[in-house]
This record gives structure tokens, sequence and C-alpha cells, in this order.
């Protein structure tokens, strides 16, 4: 193994010149970006924190106090969605409030969209990856699993995961 005399200094002076501003400059646009989703959004509690995602209708989102959106988001908020405080969503999370409608008399493309509201509790976990449809409601305390599919109610203080999410143990 060869040791390059300076190397330390210059992996040092890398760090500093270039990660550090940008690392900085990224946390200044999420405020901005915070700042901003809570003027647009339905209502927004105090120390929210909103990372890179799509809302879309985002006035039909409501938000409670120290709540926080990991990056790639997506929330379609057609049929209105509630989040109480202190509820982390992971990244790449998908809520969706809407569906097409499926008679098999008509083309789906000339259906009607069914909309449904979605309820999520306080102290939330929503992991990476889940996926939660439209309707459900997630008890407070509840945690999703990284990769569920939620298409039904989850109760207080329970563990879910999988597709479609079974219960998997009581939140400890």
């Amino acid at each position: 193994m060869t040791i390059v005399k300076g190397s330390f200094l210059k992996y040092s002076l890398t760090r500093i010149c270039f990660y550090f501003p940008f690392r900085a400059l990224s946390l200044i646009l999420s405020h901005i970006r915070t700042k901003y989703i809570g003027l647009i959004i339905g209502s927004c509690g105090k120390n929210c924190l909103f990372n890179k995602g799509l809302i879309v209708k985002p006035w039909l989102l409501n938000v409670g106090n120290n709540c926080s959106f990991n990056y790639g988001y997506i929330l379609h908020c057609h049929g209105g969605i509630q989040i109480g405080s202190d509820t982390r969503i992971g990244p790449n999370v998908t809520i969706l409030t809407n569906n097409h409608g499926y008679n098999k008399k008509k083309l789906i493309r000339l259906q009607k969209p069914i909309y449904k509201k979605i309820t999520i509790g306080k102290d939330c976990w929503i992991g990476s990856g889940a996926i939660i449809l439209k309707g459900v409601t997630v008890g407070d305390g509840a945690i999703i699993g990284a990769g569920a599919v939620v298409t039904s109610d989850v109760p207080s203080f329970k563990v879910v995961g999988g597709n479609p999410a079974r219960e998997i143990k009581d939140r400890i």
C-alpha cells in the first residue's frame, strides 16, 4: 500500500471547499422550499420540513406540527390528506387519494375518478417507498414498513408491512 504525502490534506481541503458549500446551499433551499409549501398548502403547523417532492392540489393538504417529508414523496391530494403532528414520511412515499373507475361497461379513460380522503394520525412513521391508497386512516403512533402497500385502515400503535400491508406486531 502506498501512502501519498499530503493526501489527507487534499481530502480535507476538498471536503471543506466543495462539500460544505453545497450542503449549506441544500439546507438553505430546503428551508425556502418549506416556507413556500407552508404558504400554498391548506394548513401547515410549526417546524415542518419538506424536501424535494410532488404535491398535486396542495390546498387540500393539512399538516400538523413537527412533520418531515423526505425526498421523492408524491402526494395526490384530490380527496384531501390530513397528517397529524410529529409524523415522519420516508423517501419515495406515495399517498394517493384518487383512483380510476373500473366499471367493465365503459372505457376506463371515460369513467369518473373516485376520490376519498386519507387521514394519518399523530406520531406516525411511514417507511421508505410505502404506498397509501385512497380512503385509508392510519391511527396514531402507527408504523408503516418500507415498501408496504396500504389498502385498508391501520389501527393505532401497530406496525404493518407487506403488499397488501398486514399487521406485523404492536408498537412497543
